[in-house]
């Protein structure tokens, strides 16, 4: 019951600790191990364009019935989140591009 398609998440709407974000808009998996490392949040409903990485551990709860990805960071701690650019490589332990 707790097994879930990447695609079921994708357009989930992400809720941060002071209101709603964005949504996910895909997930970056690890090609090693296949962990999901980073949500990419499309943020373009809060700010214009932008898409950021949020890391996984930042993620408190995945409402399925709701459709939400919960997370008790502030909106601020997202905004400074690093900018996804999908030319530019991931470095993994800081989540900024390499």
């Amino acid at each position: 019951p707790h097994l879930r398609s990447a695609k079921e998440v994708t357009g989930y709407y992400v809720r941060a600790a002071d209101g709603d974000i964005g949504h996910v808009e895909d997930l970056l998996v690890d090609g090693s191990n296949w962990l999901i490392r980073y949500l990419i949040v499309d943020t373009k409903n809060w700010w214009s364009g932008k898409m950021v990485l949020v890391t996984t551990e930042w993620i408190d709860d995945i409402s399925w019935t709701d459709e939400t990805v919960q997370t008790s960071q502030a909106r601020d701690e997202i905004k400074r989140a690093p900018e996804y650019n999908p030319a530019l490589p991931i470095d993994r332990i800081s989540g900024s591009p390499a």
